[in-house]
């Protein structure tokens, strides 16, 4: 990266809610498929729902076929426990939960005004 570059679309998103989850879906979309992405955005995992999830087909070029990848979204520690729960009991259907503390995501850091028209 050049010194005070340009950023990636995925490092933009990153701090919002789901952000994390969208880039690392984005990442393994494209090393799996070997594919680049003609839409970008997988927006079943944006919002400001306290918990959202989704199920993601990823095609993986080396098993030949496409594989669902199922997600959920945690904005709000009070939300977790029950995931936890779920994870610690192997009752959890999710390959990977993102969870942020602030609510619409880390963007402004805890106790910041949140700005909704702009999430």
């Amino acid at each position: 990266d050049s010194l005070i570059g340009s950023s990636t679309g995925a490092a933009t998103i990153f701090g919002v809610t789901g952000g994390v989850m969208e880039a690392a879906l984005r990442t393994a979309y494209e090393l799996l498929s070997g594919q680049s992405l003609d839409n970008v955005e997988f927006k079943a995992v944006r919002g400001l729902q306290s918990v959202r999830e989704a199920t993601v087909e990823i095609p993986v070029k080396s098993l030949g076929k496409t594989l669902p990848v199922n997600v959920a979204i945690v904005t709000g520690t009070k939300y977790v426990g029950k995931l936890i729960e779920d994870v610690l009991a192997g009752r959890s259907k999710y390959h990977f939960i993102e969870v942020m503390n602030c609510p619409g995501g880390c963007i402004n850091g805890g106790g910041q005004p949140i700005r909704r028209e702009m999430i």
